[in-house]
């Protein structure tokens, strides 16, 4: 009851689909418990229109996600007895009054989450199943921000991410995998990368190759630039390096100064 769903449509025919019908799959798979996604919910997510069914997965992520990180709407009589208490230990230390030291520690309880989603981590498993771009982008902000006090949702999070099918969501668990600070989310990413793997029959070095950022360029290697009235090619030569050329095929060192008739804006 706490998602606010993106509608989505049937791929074939572009109608709607109920709601209710959504809430299912979503309420399937918080049952399941596992953040890892189904091979029928992938199944489902084949009949829907492309760009739907990626705004849903990212609607489900950070529905989660702010549910995890809702702060506390007040300050209960409880809290307040407790930060006053602390306050008062804390102005020395703080070199600070106790009011001012009250007034630091009110602001930091307020920013915190109040509970916890962990319980309702099986949701993941529709963003794991259906989403796309966007994803990692959503998983690395929350990977830098909460990284040192929700160790078991940024696990999920990796489990969930290791099975979006986007080269940014597996960047972004190689990424983690091999420089994150926090060693045992780095240990869980090191688990997912090598699961991946083994679903996929291909080496870690395989897999690496297989999830480089393209940088734009297409399955040639190339770039068209286009400055409207003429057009220029970035190209990988054959050490590997970024060259420019020009539509004679003229090497370029830097793309040249627009002209006047070059779209402005382009």
């Amino acid at each position: 009851t706490w998602l606010a769903l993106a509608a989505v449509r049937w791929a074939d025919t572009g109608e709607a689909v109920p709601e209710a019908l959504v809430r299912a799959w979503i309420s399937a798979a918080h049952k399941a418990k596992s953040p890892a996604g189904s091979a029928l919910l992938r199944a489902y997510g084949r009949w829907l229109d492309g760009s739907d069914r990626e705004a849903l997965a990212l609607a489900v992520l950070r529905g989660f996600v702010a549910r995890d990180t809702e702060p506390p709407r007040e300050v209960t009589a409880d809290a307040e007895r407790r930060l006053r208490e602390q306050a008062a230990d804390w102005a020395g230390f703080m070199q600070t009054t106790e009011n001012e030291a009250y007034a630091q520690l009110r602001a930091s309880f307020l920013a915190s989450p109040e509970g916890s989603a962990i319980a309702d981590k099986g949701v993941l498993a529709v963003v794991a199943s259906l989403g796309g771009r966007g994803v990692a982008d959503e998983v690395g902000a929350y990977l830098r921000t909460w990284y040192g006090n929700r160790a078991a949702q940024c696990k999920a999070l990796l489990q969930m991410l290791a099975h979006v099918d986007d080269p940014a969501a597996i960047q972004l668990l190689l990424a983690t995998a091999t420089r994150f600070r926090t060693a045992g989310i780095r240990a869980e990413a090191e688990a997912q990368v090598k699961a991946l793997a083994e679903r996929r029959d291909w080496t870690l070095d395989e897999l690496g190759d297989r999830t480089l950022p393209t940088g734009g360029l297409d399955e040639n290697g190339a770039l068209a630039l286009s400055y409207g009235a003429r057009t220029f090619e970035a190209w990988l030569d054959d050490r590997l390096v970024l060259a420019l050329q020009d539509e004679g095929g003229a090497a370029l060192k830097a793309l040249p100064e627009p002209r006047k008739d070059d779209d402005e804006a382009a």
